[in-house]
């Protein structure tokens, strides 16, 4: 019992109760962190948790914990990495929670308190193993000693197996080796390892009987391994649980500090936190400390760098360059964060980053097309596109962002669109369109349709047929429809996902007045980032309005009735843009529509709907690199082609520009087209109203 040995029997608790205290020292700061996110008030956040937990919404944190154990993500993307994983958490909480019921109920350590007991509980076989006899020893603590060697077991073989032969045998992490990544493999085995050696040790110093000590099969095992040395094994057994002691401590007290480590506390709060949150960006004010939320803060802490980001990103497979995927930009933030916001920050005075090494920060930053794809296969459910769009925002705060941002946001205060046309141009592709009149839809007081056309379709010559596509199909619908025209402005969104969140808005408060204006009841968008951000960031605004994007008012035709085709023999594949489809969530409509026509042979892309590949033209990433903008459309063209399709349809005219041109580029013999442009194509007659 504890004082046979009074030294000893200390040590190993107060080393792990001095990690305890590092741990708790290191939480702390990185807790202080998140109170830096912009959210709601304490007192509101409570309620709010309060309401949550006496709701349905319940049934969402449930799964989300369920989630943060089993990882479902993780085992689609790669079973053996998602094995590891769950074999890592299981059987660290079980072995705790072994430990723990173990010492509880033992005579040794019955007269320490609760909290001394946490401290005792991970060496509980220190005490067990030298008095335990067979007359004393019953079924219940052959299950402990069994779950014990087992969870370590599983701990050791499956999930530290796994990783040191992916990590270091097969290296195929995306991210480069670091020194911190061979501490974190040896601080999570060191412990079962020095431990499984320990009780092979007491078993020898202590004769314990083989009828007992069978029941630790690994630390049995090792005790024959060892026994012909001949040691004097009672010596060994203080030293190795010393050394056991001393690996916990280190594991314990390393939490904070290696977000590999602290992604075990940080990646399940973040799961449970996003599976309750709406979504939606939250856009900084001026006086915000910082332009994160705390959601998000947390996110920043959960990623792990498991690299499958980078295996899903359509510029990182163009150059293998680690440094512009969110698992190394995340890593990175996460240090500047703590750098400058950190609870002990203060005391520690570090020079600000260099010009050169901002300016190189800011093109990785923007080498992104803010695609989601890899949203959609993160394991902890991190909104990277969201949180690139708030590093975006401090970029532009601490003014290193790069000067085409600024360019944009000069052009659209003097002609209210980034491209810097003059505003009134903006109808010019009508100027030729004789089958449409054009008192049907200008210089109208008021309509029950609003048609948004887009600066992209209004001034890119190569995609107006779009907007006029659109504009025949609602004149022939017999719509009451209109055009804004010149009076139509950018409606924000290259400036939100250009990190600009508080020179936009008076882009939104201008279209929602001329919008008002017009009386309208429906909204109709050709253009999927247009219509991503008027959903997003118009509705609150504009709660009386439906919103639709021109294949769900199509979609509404043909399943009312209302549209007829003539047959039309090609081979068609569906393209899905990534504002519309990962952004809103329209994947199914576009193919029901496509497949209404008579005559069509329709082929899906190899990726396809939340996996679809990006064309490379969103994100703002043609003002930072142009080429490597064309070098993912390029891919996507490629992909194309594999289908063997003869027209590729999308949702979005800034995909038909990237496609147009990469196809031109490749001299593919492909044909892209919008849904409306082969509505038309294929004859489309619809019932006009009234």
């Amino acid at each position: 019992m504890i004082g046979e040995y009074p030294l000893f029997d200390s040590f190993c608790a107060a080393v792990f109760m001095m990690g305890t205290f590092v741990f708790t020292f290191g939480s702390i700061n990185n807790l202080y962190v998140w109170t830096k996110g912009t959210s709601k008030g304490l007192g509101q956040t409570i309620k709010e948790g309060a309401k949550i937990i006496f709701s349905r919404r319940i049934g969402q944190i449930m799964y989300a914990v369920f989630e943060s154990i089993f990882h479902p993500r993780l085992f689609r993307e790669d079973l053996l990495r998602g094995l590891a994983m769950v074999s890592i958490i299981i059987s660290y909480v079980g072995i705790i929670l072994v430990n723990h019921i173990k010492a509880a109920g033992m005579p040794e350590l019955e007269k320490i308190s609760e909290l001394a007991l946490f401290f005792y509980s991970p060496f509980c076989d220190i005490y067990f193993l030298r008095t335990v006899t067979e007359a004393s020893f019953d079924t219940t603590q052959a299950v402990y000693a069994f779950l014990n060697d087992g969870f370590g077991f599983f701990i050791l073989v499956v999930g530290e197996g796994i990783l040191i032969w992916r990590r270091f045998f097969k290296r195929v992490h995306i991210f480069r080796m670091k020194w911190v990544d061979v501490f974190i493999v040896a601080a999570l085995g060191g412990w079962f390892a020095l431990r499984f050696l320990a009780e092979a040790v007491t078993i020898l110093a202590f004769n314990v009987p083989d009828s007992i000590a069978a029941y630790w099969f690994v630390a049995y095992g090792i005790s024959k391994v060892i026994s012909p040395l001949g040691l004097y094994w009672p010596d060994f057994y203080i030293i190795t649980w010393s050394l056991s002691g001393i690996a916990l401590a280190t594991l314990f007290a390393s939490i904070p500090f290696h977000r590999k480590l602290w992604h075990i506390i940080s990646a399940p709060l973040a799961m449970v936190v996003n599976s309750l949150s709406d979504k939606k960006h939250t856009f900084s004010k001026p006086e915000d400390e910082t332009p994160f939320t705390t959601r998000q803060l947390i996110e920043i802490d959960a990623c792990v760098q498991c690299g499958i980001c980078a295996e899903h990103c359509v510029t990182y497979q163009q150059h293998q360059d680690e440094h512009i995927v969110p698992g190394d930009l995340i890593s990175a933030y996460g240090q500047k964060l703590r750098q400058k916001y950190g609870f002990f920050s203060s005391l520690i005075d570090r020079d600000p980053p260099a010009k050169i090494d901002q300016e190189l920060f800011a093109k990785q930053l923007y080498t992104c097309s803010l695609c989601g794809r890899c949203r959609e296969v993160c394991p902890v459910k991190i909104d990277t596109r969201d949180i690139r769009i708030s590093m975006r925002e401090d970029a532009v705060r601490e003014n290193f962002a790069p000067s085409a941002v600024n360019m944009a946001v000069e052009a659209t205060k003097e002609e209210r669109n980034v491209l810097k046309y003059p505003n009134y141009d903006r109808i010019m592709w009508a100027e030729f369109l004789d089958d449409v009149p054009e008192e049907a839809y200008l210089n109208k007081d008021k309509a029950e349709i609003i048609y948004f056309v887009g600066c992209m379709t209004s001034f890119s010559p190569a995609i107006s047929t779009i907007a006029e596509s659109n504009l025949k199909l609602l004149y022939h619908a017999g719509e009451d429809f209109a055009l804004l025209g010149e009076e139509e402005s950018c409606c924000g969104f290259p400036l939100i996902v250009g990190g600009a969140s508080q020179d936009w808005q008076w882009l939104r408060a201008r279209n929602v007045e001329k919008i008002k204006k017009m009386q309208a009841k429906r909204m109709i968008f050709n253009c999927a980032s247009c219509y991503h951000t008027y959903t997003h960031e118009y509705k609150e605004l504009l709660p009386e309005i439906e919103m639709l994007h021109s294949i769900e008012y199509l979609h509404q035709l043909v399943t009312q009735g209302k549209v007829t085709f003539k047959e039309m023999n090609a081979k068609i594949t569906y393209h899905d843009p990534c504002d519309l489809g990962r952004g809103c969530g329209i994947f199914e409509q576009p193919r029901e529509v496509i497949k209404a026509i008579p005559g069509i042979e329709f082929i899906e892309m190899p990726k396809n709907r939340k996996l679809g590949t990006c064309c490379g033209g969103g994100g703002d990433m043609e003002m930072v690199d142009a080429d490597l903008v064309n070098e993912v459309a390029d891919t996507l063209v490629g992909e194309i082609e594999k289908t063997g399709a003869d027209i590729v349809i999308s949702g979005c005219g800034q995909c038909k520009r990237m496609i147009l041109n990469a196809i031109k580029a490749r001299k593919a013999k492909v044909k892209v087209m919008d849904t409306t442009e082969l509505m038309l194509e294929a004859g489309i007659e619809v019932k006009a109203k009234g």
